[in-house]
């Protein structure tokens, strides 16, 4: 019996270990999914029983047991000491590894690690304003101890805007498959939405006061196991609404919103497009210059024993129906981590696609839907061979933004492994594409982040004055 749950979710972790990412272009807080490549993943192995801190230490292959895994799970970028320029923060793997710094000095060259020590784990890293005085603050969950099924605890890190910190904490309420900071009811303060709280079928709200603290919990049934995708107005009413993917038990994997009342307050869920039984990722952006969200949706399946591919399908976003399936195609490989960016200034959005392997792949999106490349003699879109940049490392998860204000997108890539806990930096050119370097591999800067036996310095946060 052991071995037949093992065995079934290896295969989970193959199949599901993709991400859900918001618009791409950076760190506003309603972009970015959780960018260890794991939510699927967490939220499948939680649905066939097991307990949701195993999934969380499984997923992201870190045994609850140790947790002295090496190296970052996520990455963001924000300006963390108020200079105009950007910075990045990753979320480091297994317990006490905390969240590490790297201040930016404009050029894609970032300073050395600085570390924030964490008593516990640490997940769901955002950034965001949320006390209101013009300084970028951190988001996180921590989960204070290293047993299973313990309570977890918002963890709040105001910025002092010299990239400082200070630390405030409250209870969650259980641990949380993603999160999101954004402001869910118009009155310029941040909020706090999370799933998988307190049951697996609801999405809680924390409303913010303004200054850093939060009220009390607001539920939500969104379906079942609701993972986040996006907040944006779907409905085009002016309201902020809710895109969720949920992972259904026995049955085909869905995505559906929650219609916002423009109150911090949200309508049942209703099923916009439904996937088949192996969703592996949900990207949202803007393919098309409309100005609506759309949806590029990925479901799993296999060629042969070893190989697998995605099926592929493209969403438009409707005033009538809110989604219209435009185009489907298949890649070969699957899609860990995948973002919608215009990378080539065309006003359509673009594919980034990462799959656990070596090389970064970009699919130069046409405007309707279909992207650059030929369908091979089996329908595969094999994409264009200029655009597959080999980064010489095995990838986890990355981000998109302009990190020296050329405005030109540029990509972070995760990595991590024994000797091997880095944040590569890809520098864009404007058309799609990325700088080489002598190496004949296309990042430009490489910086050792996280891990357990060889550590930053430490950076010191006292608790915030109230």
């Amino acid at each position: 019996m052991l071995t037949r749950e093992i065995t079934k979710h290896l295969v989970v972790v193959l199949t599901y270990s993709s991400i859900f990412v918001g618009c791409g272009g950076g760190g506003g807080g309603g972009g970015g999914g959780r960018d260890g490549g794991s939510e699927p993943c967490i939220a499948n192995c939680i649905r066939d029983g097991l307990s949701p801190r195993f999934c969380e230490s499984f997923c992201r292959g870190t045994p609850p047991e140790r947790g002295t895994s090496d190296g970052p799970a996520r990455v963001i970028a924000a300006d963390l000491n108020n200079d105009g320029i950007m910075d990045l923060a990753t979320e480091n793997r297994g317990f006490d590894n905390g969240i590490s710094v790297l201040i930016g000095n404009g050029d894609w060259s970032f300073q050395p690690e600085q570390r924030i020590p964490i008593n516990g784990f640490v997940g769901n890293l955002h950034p965001g304003d949320v006390n209101s005085d013009g300084i970028t603050d951190l988001v996180a969950t921590i989960d204070p101890t290293e047993a299973i099924d313990q309570l977890t605890e918002f963890l709040i890190l105001l910025g002092s805007g010299e990239g400082g910190f200070c630390q405030r904490a409250f209870e969650a309420g259980g641990e949380p498959w993603s999160l999101r900071v954004i402001d869910l009811n118009d009155d310029n303060f941040l909020d706090i939405a999370a799933s998988g709280l307190v049951a697996e079928n609801e999405i809680s709200i924390f409303l913010g006061n303004g200054d850093g603290t939060f009220q009390a919990r607001q539920t939500y049934e969104a379906g079942e196991n609701p993972v986040f995708l996006q907040m944006t107005d779907v409905s085009e009413d002016g309201a902020l609404d809710i895109l969720i993917a949920n992972l259904v038990r026995d049955s085909s994997d869905q995505i559906s919103v929650l219609l916002g009342k423009g109150d911090g307050s949200f309508g049942p869920p209703q099923p916009v497009f439904f996937v088949g039984p192996e969703l592996t990722f949900a990207s949202s952006g803007h393919l098309n210059d409309d100005g609506r969200i759309d949806l590029v949706i990925g479901a799993s399946s296999r060629e042969n024993f070893i190989n697998r591919f995605e099926d592929v399908s493209v969403l438009f976003g409707d005033s009538t129906d809110l989604f219209t399936v435009v185009e489907t195609f298949r890649f070969r490989g699957e899609g860990r981590a995948v973002k919608i960016a215009d990378l080539n200034h065309d006003k359509f959005g673009d594919l980034l696609v990462i799959n656990g392997t070596e090389f970064l792949r970009v699919f130069l999106g046409h405007g309707d839907g279909t992207f650059l490349g030929r369908r091979d003699r089996d329908g595969f879109l094999d994409g264009d061979g200029k655009y597959f940049f080999k980064v010489g490392y095995p990838s986890e998860s990355f981000e998109v933004a302009d990190l020296n204000a050329d405005d030109f997108l540029d990509v972070m890539i995760t990595t991590s492994g024994f000797n091997n806990n880095y944040v590569l930096i890809l520098t864009g050119t404007g058309d799609g594409r990325f700088q080489q370097n002598s190496a004949g591999t296309f990042w430009q800067r490489r910086y050792s982040v996280g891990g357990t036996y060889r550590s930053g310095p430490k950076t010191p946060v006292t608790s915030c004055v109230e």
